[in-house]
């Protein structure tokens, strides 16, 4: 699914997911500009908070810094 923001995120919230990145605290990855955060359970990996232990599933955000438009990525298996 690709999103629209009403205005370009702020480089506050990307200084933010950069801290976080350094502090290894985080799912979020960078490669030059372009932001994402995966995830994904099942087979042994536990379910995120919110979500069935039963299920397989992945989720992933990806954001480029500068840009209004994102993607929203889900499945299940």
């Amino acid at each position: 699914m690709i999103i629209e923001f009403e205005s370009i995120p702020s480089d506050e919230l990307f200084e933010e997911i950069d801290r976080m990145i350094a502090s290894n605290s985080t799912k979020w990855e960078k490669s030059d500009s372009v932001y994402s955060y995966s995830t994904f359970w099942g087979n042994g990996t536990p379910a995120p908070e919110g979500e069935s232990e039963a299920d397989d599933g992945i989720f992933k955000i990806t954001l480029s810094k500068g840009s209004k438009y994102g993607a929203i990525e889900d499945g299940a298996w």
